[in-house]
C-alpha cells in the first residue's frame, strides 16, 4: 500500500477555514481495473481514498494484493 497526501485543496467553510486534505492509498489488484475501490469523509473536510491498480503488483514492495472487488 503507497499513501500519498494531497493537502492545500480548497478551503473548508465548516472547519475554520482550513484547507481540505485527501490521503490516497494506492494498492495493488492484479486483476484490477485502476479503479477506485472507496472513497469516505473521516473527519470533518479531511477524506481517503483507496485506489486499486494492476501497475503497483510490478513493485515487489506492493505486492498485497486486494481480492474480490466488484467494479
Amino acid at each position: 500500500m503507497l499513501p500519498v497526501r494531497y493537502s492545500e485543496g480548497t478551503l473548508c467553510d465548516i472547519n475554520s477555514n482550513k484547507p481540505r486534505e485527501t490521503i490516497v492509498f494506492y494498492v495493488c489488484h492484479e486483476r484490477g481495473n485502476n479503479g477506485i475501490v472507496s472513497f469516505q469523509e473521516i473527519s470533518s473536510c479531511q477524506y481517503e481514498m483507496t485506489i486499486a491498480t494492476s501497475w503497483m503488483c510490478d513493485l515487489p514492495e506492493f505486492r498485497f494484493v486486494v481480492s474480490k472487488l466488484y467494479f
